[in-house]
């Protein structure tokens, strides 16, 4: 869905360009959007239907209760009688998943994947908007010639997932992770050659081919050897009656990441 979002917003891009609007109307969306996107991630719940949620009991407050039982631990409801409908208010619905959330992210395999992220959208540079005005300005290369290479980047999400799918679901995350770093460096690498106009100066290669092949690898690469591996590896120890909002909570970290930084 991710890279489908991506393509339809490619041809959005392009209609954008050829439009009266101006830089800041379309990064202004983008950005309501954004934060639009973030916020239901508190709201989302599959069971948050009357009748199928009740009081919320965090992990702790009932493993106090229950005398640490052996079955309270994996609990993070209180069940109550079902049978009878019960109507919440927007406000105990944000408060019982923020409560459910919290509990969740106290898990090592969850937050630490999630401090990966956030440290590495502070610390590592997007040079997507460099990368715009170099091709535009410098190469001479057109907006709908640009909107071309960004489907790359789609496509190579797709390549990315079926890759894991297909031949990396086996492996450990950490080997991935490291992968992923490795490819990164190669990308960068090739792409500042390509801003010192290495590759048309000494091999005669143009700047589309060059730009394509890193907006395929970099977003393949990113997709199939990190964001997907500790994703998987983080839904796969989220509680019950929280997944919707939970994973809503990590793409919204994760576009963070990438958006924010690289």
């Amino acid at each position: 869905m991710q890279a489908i979002g991506a393509i339809v917003g490619a041809f959005m891009s392009m209609y954008a360009s050829k439009s009266s609007m101006s830089p800041y109307e379309c990064f202004g969306i983008y950005l309501v959007l954004q934060f639009v996107f973030f916020l239901s991630a508190f709201f989302m719940n599959k069971s948050m239907e009357p009748g199928e949620i009740t009081e919320y009991t965090s992990l702790k407050d009932g493993l106090d209760k229950k005398n640490d039982s052996d079955d309270e631990e994996s609990q993070t409801l209180n069940n109550q009688d079902l049978s009878k409908p019960q109507t919440r208010s927007k406000y105990e619905n944000l408060k019982t998943n923020i409560l459910m959330i919290y509990d969740s992210i106290q898990n090592k395999e969850i937050y630490m994947p999630l401090i990966f992220f956030i440290v590495t959208g502070f610390m590592v540079p997007n040079y997507d908007d460099v990368t715009y005005y170099f091709l535009l300005n410098f190469c001479q290369i057109s907006h709908q010639q640009y909107t071309y290479l960004a489907m790359n980047q789609s496509l190579g999400v797709i390549i990315g997932l079926i890759v894991y799918v297909k031949y990396l679901k086996n492996v450990e995350v950490w080997k991935l992770i490291l992968a992923s770093l490795c490819f990164n460096f190669l990308v960068n690498t090739i792409q500042y050659l390509n801003f010192l106009r290495i590759n048309v100066n000494y091999f005669g290669i143009g700047d589309l081919p060059v730009n394509a092949f890193i907006m395929l690898v970099g977003s393949g690469t990113q997709t199939s050897l990190s964001v997907v591996p500790m994703t998987v590896m983080m839904m796969n120890v989220i509680p019950a009656n929280i997944e919707a909002s939970m994973f809503a909570f990590i793409t919204a970290i994760l576009t963070f990441s990438t958006d924010w930084g690289g």
